[in-house]
């Protein structure tokens, strides 16, 4: 599942149109966020500090996002559970959709999207004992 502009929906509905000035000019910003089991479920790392970066990075940019830390982080949230995955990888975006073509981005709209991967023995499987932890398990 994929989460795009405030709708989880399968892959293979998730639409971006060719004519994004993103993807003609790069004008996008992305965090990669591990999450991991632990006993009391499953634990995003950093997710604030990872999403505040993101907020930062897309106005860096210009983009308005049209979406709110706390939507993010549950749009975050949300897709991992629809995955039904215990570890891995998430990747949330923002980006510049379709509106103008041309250089200046400024007419054009931002949209955002989240997708989670299962990054099986890529990474060391870990549980967070510390209760210290910058890990927030939902």
């Amino acid at each position: 599942m994929i989460w795009i502009d405030g709708t989880l929906r399968p892959e293979s509905k998730a639409r971006i149109s060719l004519l994004s000035h993103s993807l003609h000019y790069g004008t996008a910003a992305f965090e990669g966020i591990r999450f991991y089991k632990t006993k009391s479920g499953s634990a995003v790392f950093r997710l604030d500090e990872h999403i505040k970066r993101l907020i930062y990075s897309a106005h860096s940019f210009g983009m308005k996002p049209r979406w709110i830390a706390s939507s993010i982080k549950k749009a975050v949230i949300d897709t991992v559970k629809a995955q039904k995955l215990q570890t891995g990888y998430i990747r949330p975006i923002m980006f510049y959709g379709k509106s103008a073509l041309g250089v200046h981005p400024k007419k054009n709209k931002s949209a955002s999207g989240s997708h989670s991967a299962s990054m099986g023995k890529v990474f060391k499987e870990t549980d967070s004992k510390d209760k210290n932890s910058k890990h927030k398990a939902f």
